[in-house]
């Protein structure tokens, strides 16, 4: 099984840090969100490695694990709105920040910075997996919407932030 990004209460990956950006009113718009990304909430995850512990099917196959992706600008909409906090509504340029980082990177090479192009890349990409086979072969559909379990993560980031 390959699941996508894989979020819910409890998390400490990278979306937990979005999360973080957001309700601490540090995130600033690099470019226009319009890239599309795959998640799926860990109870999903549990289900699905469920359906094969349980088949009989011993072969091996690759299964993508994913619910329909959202656009960034959908994924970060509804963590302000769960968290009730505006996003700023300016953007910096990918393009922009690509050349800094190019030039960074044929220079001075400052290490900080070259991360930092890496979180872009990562951040401005399209990143969306298909669940169709394992859809069609074994009738899995998550039960919990994305826009669920980021609220479901929000509240859990909420009640715990300062644990």
């Amino acid at each position: 099984l390959r699941p996508a990004t894989v979020i819910g209460e409890g998390d400490r990956g990278n979306f937990l840090r979005l999360v973080k950006t957001i309700a601490r009113k540090r995130f600033i718009w690099i470019g226009k969100g319009a890239n599309h990304k795959s998640l799926i909430h860990k109870n999903d995850v549990a289900r699905a490695c469920a359906i094969f512990l349980n088949a009989a099917n011993q072969e091996t196959e690759i299964f993508n694990v994913a619910a329909e992706p959202l656009t960034m600008k959908e994924i970060v909409d509804e963590i302000a709105f769960n968290l009730k906090v505006k996003i700023p509504k300016f953007s910096v340029s990918e393009k922009y920040l690509q050349k800094i980082f190019d030039l960074n990177s044929k220079t001075i090479k400052i290490g900080k910075a070259l991360k930092l192009a890496e979180t872009v890349r990562k951040w401005t990409a399209e990143d969306v997996y298909s669940g169709e086979k394992l859809r069609s072969e074994y009738g899995f559909e998550p039960q919990i919407s994305v826009k669920e379990a980021i609220a479901r993560e929000v509240k859990w980031y909420l009640a715990n932030k300062n644990v």
